[in-house]
């Protein structure tokens, strides 16, 4: 890996990392190999210090994958600081799969939005529900995804004028694949509307 460049929110172009949105720092790659993985306590130390000389940076994400192959890379990063999160689970199947009907309880509706207000109604629910404040740099990430106009789309439910769950499908260029992301279900509509009844009738993506 070599030092990242340092980027604003572009709407032209995907995360990477260098990027700032938001205060955060974003660090990914496709691997770490041969002379990177042997340099890990270097890397680690660089990339911190690059970051640290943006004083609009407030936190660090490091994005660490099981086929790194690495395991000394997770006890270099706790030694620097970084505090793990919940694993997360990748899963693949065939999306036709998911392309049935299902019908929505009375009173949901549900619908794709890309207006930034829309996004940002949509930003600020999972907040909520996530216990987060990063709302501004996730309508900043996910405006500048929209405008690439790569299939990416996004959609929620409604009930009653407010938006009770979100989801949202992200074509991988170059693939066949495309990541659907549960987003979030607020506690008002939970009884009303899951969030994987809404991926379920919402992309419909062959």
């Amino acid at each position: 890996m070599q030092r990242p460049e340092r980027h604003r929110c572009d709407p032209r172009r995907l995360p990477s990392p260098g990027d700032v949105c938001g205060g955060r720092g974003f660090v990914t790659y496709p691997h770490l190999h041969g002379a990177e993985a042997e340099r890990l306590p270097q890397l680690v130390a660089q990339v911190l210090d690059h970051y640290r000389q943006d004083p609009e940076v407030t936190r660090v994400e490091w994005k660490t994958r099981g086929h790194d192959g690495i395991p000394e890379l997770h006890e270099w990063l706790l030694a620097n600081g970084f505090k793990p999160e919940e694993p997360e689970s990748i899963m693949i199947g065939r999306a036709q799969l998911l392309d049935v009907d299902v019908p929505l309880p009375a009173g949901v509706t549900l619908h794709q939005v890309r207006d930034a207000d829309d996004v940002r109604a949509m930003a600020v629910m999972q907040d909520t529900v996530f216990k987060s404040t990063i709302a501004d740099e996730t309508v900043l990430a996910l405006l500048r995804r929209l405008a690439l106009d790569d299939g990416t789309e996004l959609w929620v439910a409604e009930a009653r004028g407010k938006i009770v769950a979100a989801g949202r499908l992200e074509p991988v260029a170059g693939t066949d694949f495309a990541g659907i992301w549960g987003g979030a279900t607020s506690r008002r509509g939970a009884a009303r509307v899951s969030t994987g009844r809404l991926l379920l009738h919402g992309p419909g993506q062959p």
